[in-house]
Order: C-alpha cells, then sequence, then structure tokens
C-alpha cells in the first residue's frame, strides 16, 4: 500500500500492482473523453525510452501523436495513441496480406 510516507514516482513502480499506481498518474482533464498520460508511461507501453518518442514525433512519416504540454511536462492523450495503434495494426494487416498473396 502506498502511503504519502513512503511514497516516491520511482519507489511505486517496486510494487506488483502497477495498475493502481498507473491509475494515479493519469490526467483527468476537463473533456471524459480525453485523458492523458506521462511521456515515461508511453515509453513504458511501447517497451522503449523515452528519447525515441521523441524520435518518433519528429518523424513525419509515422504520424505519431504530438505531446501535449502540461506546466513544462509532456503528456500524451490515450486516445491518440490508441488511434495510433489500431491505424499500425491495419497497416501490417495489409502488409502481411500482401506478403502472403
Amino acid at each position: 500500500m502506498l502511503t504519502p510516507r513512503n511514497f516516491s514516482r520511482d519507489s511505486a513502480y517496486m510494487y506488483d500492482d502497477r495498475s493502481t499506481v498507473k491509475e494515479f498518474f493519469v490526467v483527468k482533464t476537463a473533456n471524459p473523453k480525453c485523458s492523458l498520460i506521462p511521456e515515461r508511461l508511453v515509453a513504458e507501453r511501447y517497451s522503449c525510452h523515452v528519447h525515441t518518442l521523441k524520435r518518433w514525433e519528429k518523424d513525419p512519416t509515422l504520424g505519431f501523436p504530438p505531446p501535449v504540454w502540461v506546466r513544462g511536462r509532456r503528456y500524451r492523450d490515450v486516445a491518440a495513441l490508441d488511434a495510433w495503434d489500431e491505424a499500425n495494426r491495419k497497416a501490417a494487416e495489409a502488409g502481411a496480406a500482401e506478403v502472403a498473396a
């Protein structure tokens, strides 16, 4: 159980129940359909380094969603990331179908 006394962002990841820790870091906006997650969790989502996300962002051919800046920190919109994942999945399936044909 996390308490204010022993809590830090780094030590939070040492706990087994990561789902509750990740829920803590999601930023809710005024729009209920829009939620933001910090870059560190986005990097964890794609099993890459934060700098890789910046490289993806600079490459216009990838179409990676841009960051949302909140008080000097970079966040990403979860819905935009999900849409990007879906577009990449469809492109991969189309490419696999062409190879198989």
